[in-house]
């Protein structure tokens, strides 16, 4: 049985009321895990969090090149471990390991796209006719809320996920209450990759 809390501020914590979700393998109705069930108090506390977390430059404010090398070194720690993610997110949303398989393969690569995306440092200049002058100016913008599915947690979670963290915001993930294992685990690699406490926060 895995027993889970909610991850803010780089640590795992019990919801405000203590409420937990079972968290079941639809193949067979076992119960697999129980989570903490995030409470409108939990989730001002991690908005809270990811906002310090922002407005202390701590990762907003980091050099784009290091802020690159650590999205890396979190992509390094995905592929390593993801024998895990596949295996848990085909127990907790029921789908073929062999599609489980394909799919979370690809995980990392959302991650290294963003991050040479954001050292290519793309400030795009548009011909405009009439004296004007169009450019694009990439920043952050400050706590990004995303939700993800039950169906595909970890692939349409990063998807919000990747480019969000490589412009320099603070995020909250909020994986579906059916499917919130992985993301769970993701959380814990970004933590040991060397994303700051506080810029990724998760609450169900």
């Amino acid at each position: 049985m895995i027993e889970r809390g909610l991850l803010i501020g780089g640590k795992e914590v019990d919801a405000a009321d203590g409420a937990i979700l079972e968290v079941i393998n639809p193949a067979n109705g076992d119960v697999v895990a129980h989570v903490g069930s995030a409470g409108e108090a939990d989730i001002d506390a991690a908005v809270t969090v990811a906002r310090e977390a922002f407005e202390s430059g701590v990762w907003s404010e980091m050099p784009i090149w290091d802020r690159a090398t650590i999205l890396n070194r979190f992509s390094d720690a995905i592929d390593a471990h993801i024998e895990e993610l596949f295996r848990l997110e085909t127990l907790n949303n029921g789908r073929p390991i062999a599609e489980t398989r394909a799919q979370v393969a690809r995980l990392s690569g959302w991650f290294r796209y963003n991050a040479a995306l954001l050292l290519a440092d793309r400030t795009d200049n548009i011909p405009m006719p009439g004296g004007y002058h169009v450019y694009t100016s990439r920043f952050p913008i400050g706590v990004v809320g995303i939700l993800s599915s039950f169906n595909h947690p970890l692939m349409i979670g990063s998807k919000s996920l990747a480019p969000a963290l490589a412009t320099g915001n603070s995020l909250l993930l909020k994986p579906s209450e059916l499917t919130p294992l992985t993301s769970l685990v993701l959380g814990d690699l970004a933590l040991e990759s060397g994303i700051p406490a506080g810029v990724l926060v998760w609450a169900r």
